[in-house]
């Protein structure tokens, strides 16, 4: 009968799914592409709300705000999966979002070379597309949140190697691999965006300092124009981020989608691992950009970060170097202009310009337990002393533009009561300290990868411990269920009367005495095999 889809309906009792009434799972496939329903806990009604429009192509600004929930407002929410065929590896498949694009949905890339190369490149990697709550969620506010309900999903199903993240999308999805980077770049070995652009996340590219990227965009783009594609390359080569940016000269915004010849890419980006302890951290704290409780406030080593004047300038970026590293701080240097073609695919030959940056790799130098903190509008940052390789006792060389409170967690005592107790500062610093003291503050919180998917999903990642999900071994013991004793941390304070670098010795950031003392951790950092 027309308009009656009830044939295509079917009924499920999950009351008895619940129960374990149903066990065979005998007929369901266990490689290939499929589609899955999670649960969310993001619940708005049931069904569509078709008036959620989140973007409209003629809307300004090109992107939409992180308020607006999607058109998919219950709580199941389907996604789609590729998993490889054959045993996964010892540390289980990798796993790569494959975000999709303006008006389509989470089965854009069904059975595609999109989805099946970036799957089977190296030793596998497991591929999910999320719904995205909608066609143009653009990844902001709850469509960002459930991109990592869907990723905590996978993992409940599949073993997962989370030092094998990536990701990558077409358009908005490209927009989406710009904006995951820039937010939480230590999740993320490498990104390949598609025809995509920053948009938002313009300003947080230096977030990426530690993440290569791959970009493909075309020179005759109706969408996100050869302008924005230039602005983009241009915002990367300003911050120093290693990346390659291939500009198609004859395509358009579908080109390279109906082309569907993704090989270069997926070599690109291959085994990359994480480099969850970078010597040199840089980030880009924009609370602007967060909604729907998912906080972008950490990077790496680095968690708490709270903005000095949200008036007077949106953002702050912080930049952190460990000396205990053995290391300098790497250089970018433009590589020499080539190009190519890109064949293989259903359009033939597809010539392309190609320009980007790489990074040198960093000096040999020795080891020592310091600190070097560049701040701008930035008013307390937490560091994970273990994780930056130093010491309680560490040589803090701050260069900031206004007061800094510097937390190394789990390290007792500070020289706060130095300062001068008629400051009101000083006297709020105090309280806080104080309010450490008696147990009525919370000690401050380690952000590991599995917190993160905790926080966002309400399980960690198939259901496993925060120190066998993501953590080192050389992650300190420090967590989100330790008691407050044992991670409440009184800051260090350093005021500047100008914008200059200095050494704490002799000044209010000295240390207590009577600290306890740590042995020095000193180690390498773990580079990205890309």
């Amino acid at each position: 009968t027309a308009g009656d889809l009830s044939p295509f309906s079917t009924t499920i009792d999950f009351g008895a799914l619940g129960a374990g009434g149903t066990t065979d799972e005998s007929t369901l496939p266990t490689s290939g592409p499929m589609n899955r329903i999670h649960a969310s806990r993001y619940v708005a009604g049931q069904g569509i709300e078709p008036d959620n429009v989140c973007f409209a192509i003629s809307s300004t600004p090109s992107t939409p705000g992180t308020s607006c929930h999607g058109r998919y407002v219950g709580q199941l929410q389907p996604y789609a999966i590729y998993v490889p065929e054959g045993e996964p590896p010892a540390d289980g498949w990798g796993l790569t979002l494959l975000l999709h694009s303006l008006s389509a949905n989470h089965n854009q890339y069904l059975s595609t070379n999109n989805q099946v190369q970036l799957g089977d490149r190296g030793e596998g990697h497991i591929v999910v597309t999320p719904e995205g709550r909608g066609p143009d969620g653009f990844y902001t506010g709850v469509p960002e949140a459930e991109t990592f309900e869907v990723w905590a999903d996978a993992a409940r199903h599949h073993t997962i190697d989370t030092d094998r993240v990536a990701v990558s999308g077409y358009s908005m999805g490209g927009f989406g691999t710009y904006r995951l980077l820039a937010r939480w770049p230590d999740l993320f070995a490498n990104g390949f965006s598609v025809v995509g652009a920053p948009g938002t996340v313009a300003d947080q590219l230096p977030s990426l300092h530690n993440i290569p990227l791959l970009a493909w965009n075309a020179a005759a783009d109706e969408l996100v124009n050869i302008g924005d594609a230039e602005a983009a390359h241009a915002g990367l080569v300003e911050a120093g981020i290693d990346h390659v940016y291939d500009l198609f000269t004859t395509a358009d915004h579908l080109t390279l989608a109906g082309n569907d010849e993704y090989t270069p890419g997926a070599e690109w980006m291959g085994d990359a691992e994480v480099d969850r302890d970078p010597a040199t951290i840089r980030y880009v704290l924009d609370p602007t950009e967060d909604a729907a409780d998912v906080v972008a406030d950490h990077a790496y080593w680095l968690s708490g970060l709270r903005l000095a004047d949200p008036d007077a300038a949106p953002t702050g970026t912080i930049e952190v170097h460990s000396a205990a590293f053995g290391t300098g701080r790497s250089t970018a240097e433009e590589t020499s202009p080539g190009g190519g073609a890109l064949v293989g695919g259903n359009a033939g030959a597809i010539t392309y310009v190609e320009r980007g940056v790489t990074r040198t790799d960093p000096e040999a130098t020795t080891p020592a337990d310091r600190l070097e903190i560049t701040a701008t509008n930035i008013a307390r940052v937490t560091i994970d002393p273990t994780r930056a390789g130093v010491t309680c006792d560490a040589e803090l060389a701050v260069d900031s533009d206004g007061p800094l409170d510097v937390v190394l967690a789990g390290c007792p005592g500070s020289g706060i009561e130095r300062l001068d107790a008629e400051d009101p500062v000083a006297l709020s610093v105090l309280a806080s300290r104080r309010a450490f003291e008696d147990g009525t503050a919370s000690g401050a919180t380690l952000a590991t990868t599995a917190d993160f998917a905790d926080a966002t999903t309400g399980s960690a990642l198939a259901g496993r411990t925060a120190s066998t999900v993501a953590s080192p071994p050389s992650w300190p013991s420090c967590s989100r269920t330790a008691p407050t004793s044992a991670c409440s941390a009184a800051p260090r304070r350093w005021r500047p009367r100008s914008r200059t670098t200095c050494a704490p010795s002799g000044s209010s950031l000295a240390g207590s005495p009577g600290r306890p003392a740590s042995r020095r951790l000193l180690r390498s950092p773990r580079r990205s095999s890309s």
